[in-house]
């Protein structure tokens, strides 16, 4: 269900389905004008052509009577003048309602007339408001529609005439044109499904180059750039997000300068600090409470070298000033080593470390120092954020590769992040609060990680659900054969 949910809340899809139903909406609607039109046309001008023969018929029996006694001579004199000549039938009824000549029963050769038959409910109405009628009907099988007008002679109405004709020749057409209708209704939504698959195209290709680059952008990708200049809205909106990029690019810039230069700045002062706590606390003559005192102040200045030296890192490689030493190098190798390495410390949180590592890996284009620093520091955080969750904590460093890539996947056991985190975790300073608790750290460890790894044109990124661990994938491209 959140699959179908997902693709209708798709851009492309809410374009391709109004345009869709639009067009569908439109040929049905003219389908429908046209059999109202036509048929409608066609009717009115049955209605009109007998009209036209019952007024023709009354006019020539009226005109060749002398008195109201002779409606069934003169009706008879017209059947057998104009029998030939009908396409309609003739039924004539006398003011009792009763039929007095009828073209259905007419015997060209004997004159004989089917006679004294009632008329139905509509001839009765005719000769009781004097009004004529018009009406369908259907009757074996076929189609009819009858037109009946009262017959008067000087003021009074003496008889009706009902006139009638077939329709089937007109169903007949209609069903031909209902035939290629539905073939040019078939052919105009084809035709309809592909100009709404290009017309959809045409519009959110640009679009989804806009997603992609703002994408880049919400990730540190400040250079990206849309290519797209059209004079339209789409263009408009590109060349604000390429001015937004260039500011956040200046931004970052500046940031980084400040960074780099008020590190490089600290350094001096924090060194003469720690030499000076050094000399002091090698005389012999200071007192226990000073010697802590100064233990105090080397330790501190120790951690703040490290944040120095820390930034200076993260500052050269945010400005690509750190030259990578790319070789093809087998990842196995610093793998196993970095988890050797931090064997000791994994037993001092007494956490198991465990590897999972196919025997032969292809080799992949990498600083090894780099990538060696980039597992050091995701192992190291594994271990930290392991110890005092669960009841064993555990580590687990997973080495799989795909047709193009070597993924990596390093996870602990220990309280997760919270997914509003895990968008956030790979910025400078930030630490997702169900992590840091008791854990040292200023939070520039993993945004160096995320340099290093954008350095190799990789991809980083961590999957969590809080209170079941993290694990951090690492997705390293492969060492491309030579064509």
């Amino acid at each position: 269900m959140n699959k179908i949910f997902n693709f209708f809340r798709n851009m492309r899809w809410k374009l391709f389905l109004s345009y869709f139903i639009l067009v569908l909406f439109n040929i049905s609607l003219l389908g429908f004008l046209f059999y109202l039109f036509t048929m409608g046309h066609f009717m009115s001008t049955r209605e009109s052509y007998l009209e036209t023969a019952s007024d023709y018929f009354v006019k020539f029996v009226t005109a060749n009577m002398e008195n109201d006694g002779q409606l069934i001579g003169t009706s008879k004199f017209f059947l057998r003048q104009n029998w030939e000549k009908m396409d309609y039938e003739l039924i004539v009824y006398d003011r009792s309602n009763l039929i007095i000549a009828d073209s259905r029963s007419l015997d060209e050769q004997m004159g004989i007339f089917s006679m004294n038959s009632k008329g139905d409910e509509k001839i009765l109405s005719v000769l009781k408001t004097g009004r004529p009628l018009c009406w369908k009907i259907k009757k074996d099988s076929s189609n009819f529609i009858y037109y009946a007008c009262p017959i008067f002679f000087e003021t009074k109405i003496i008889g009706a005439v009902k006139i009638g004709m077939t329709t089937d020749d007109f169903n007949a057409l209609f069903d031909i044109f209902k035939d290629y209708f539905l073939i040019t209704f078939i052919l105009s939504l084809i035709a309809a499904l592909g100009l709404a698959f290009i017309f959809v195209r045409n519009i959110m290709k640009p679009v989804m180059k806009i997603r992609d680059i703002a994408s880049e952008i919400s990730q540190g990708k400040f250079e990206s750039r849309v290519n797209y200049d059209a004079m339209d809205e789409l263009g408009d909106l590109s060349r604000t997000i390429n001015k937004m990029a260039e500011d956040l690019n200046k931004l970052e810039e500046t940031r980084n300068l400040f960074l780099a230069n008020i590190s490089h700045e600290l350094k001096t002062p924090l060194t003469i600090i720690k030499g000076f706590a050094l000399t002091m606390e090698g005389d012999p003559e200071i007192r226990e409470d000073q010697k802590h005192f100064l233990e105090t102040i080397n330790k501190e200045a120790d951690r703040l070298t490290r944040l120095v030296n820390e930034l200076l890192e993260l500052s050269r490689l945010k400005t690509k000033k750190t030259v990578m030493k790319i070789a093809p190098f087998d990842v196995k190798e610093i793998i196993e080593d970095v988890v050797f390495n931090m064997q000791t410390k994994a037993d001092k949180f007494n956490c198991t470390i465990s590897c999972s590592c196919p025997d032969k890996l292809p080799l992949v284009p990498i600083d090894p120092d780099k990538i060696h620093e980039v597992f050091i520091n995701l192992i190291d955080n594994a271990i930290k954020y392991s110890q005092g969750h669960k009841e064993k904590p555990e580590v687990k460093v997973f080495v799989e590769t795909t047709e193009k890539e070597l993924v990596v996947k390093v996870s602990d056991n220990g309280p997760g992040i919270p997914q509003a985190d895990l968008d956030l975790i790979f910025e400078k300073f930030f630490r997702s609060g169900s992590r840091s608790q008791k854990i040292e750290g200023v939070g520039l460890g993993l945004s160096i990680v995320k340099e290093i790894v954008n350095a190799h044109n990789g991809k980083i990124y961590a999957e969590s659900t809080e209170g079941q661990g993290c694990t951090f994938v690492v997705k390293l491209p492969l060492q491309q054969p030579k064509k």
